[in-house]
């Protein structure tokens, strides 16, 4: 089967290939939950990681499609992890979606300021994303 994602709609199934894999890294056990919930029911394939290293390491398993990493996990360094999933995921045109539940963090990745310098993010979503808007990012990101 074939998966597609078109203006922001969830993906649909055509013949040939899997659904569209998106990795969640947050160590808030709600969140994540509630983002894997979402994804299934919308038909995407989810994993999720409560850790970098444990992000990092199915990021090289599953090989998402976009990656949605929050930007206040406790123990990381989010430009490290930025970093290590584009060079991990080399091959592919992957999407890093950024969460955080401070508009600083928020403006800050939206206007180029802070200590990500260059490196970008995709997208970001402000916390709790509510599940039409992570939908939407996800889908238009495919």
């Amino acid at each position: 089967m074939n998966w597609t994602a078109q203006q922001g709609k969830a993906p649909v199934e055509t013949p040939g290939s899997r659904p569209p894999c998106v990795l969640v890294v947050d160590d808030d056990r709600a969140t994540r939950l509630s983002a894997e919930i979402t994804l299934r029911l919308a038909g995407y394939k989810v994993v999720t990681a409560d850790n970098t290293k444990l992000g990092l390491q199915l990021a090289a398993d599953h090989s998402p499609d976009v990656v949605i990493l929050d930007l206040q996990l406790a123990t990381s360094d989010n430009l490290y992890v930025l970093q290590a999933v584009r060079a991990l995921l080399f091959h592919k045109d992957i999407a890093v979606l950024a969460t955080s539940n401070s508009w600083e963090k928020i403006f800050d990745l939206r206007w180029g300021h802070g200590r990500f310098g260059s490196e970008r993010f995709d997208g970001w979503m402000l916390k709790p994303v509510v599940a039409d808007v992570l939908l939407k990012e996800v889908a238009c990101r495919l």
